[in-house]
């Protein structure tokens, strides 16, 4: 029996490190053009240093309000740097 689907996973923020930095990186679904499937690209809101604190990156910035509240961050992370920015 398939796992359920769950709604809000594209919203969840994971860590993603590549090229030795860290990234704070959901994977939304998109149709490939080609092969007509569900494929899945990572998208960067900003980067996650070692002690687990967020900083945004214009990504974040520019992405209206609504589609921001919708993010699902780590309960460990330090989201200090968005409240900051929000002043």
């Amino acid at each position: 029996m398939a796992r359920p689907i769950n709604p809000n996973a594209q919203y969840t923020i994971k860590p993603h490190t590549t090229h030795n930095h860290t990234y704070a990186s959901t994977q939304p679904p998109y149709i490939d053009s080609k092969t007509g499937k569900k494929k899945y690209k990572y998208k960067h809101w900003g980067t996650v240093d070692q002690n687990k604190k967020f900083i945004p990156n214009s990504t974040y910035h520019l992405t209206p309000f609504q589609e921001r509240a919708k993010l699902i961050f780590p309960k460990d992370w330090d989201l200090s740097a968005i409240t900051a920015n929000q002043i």
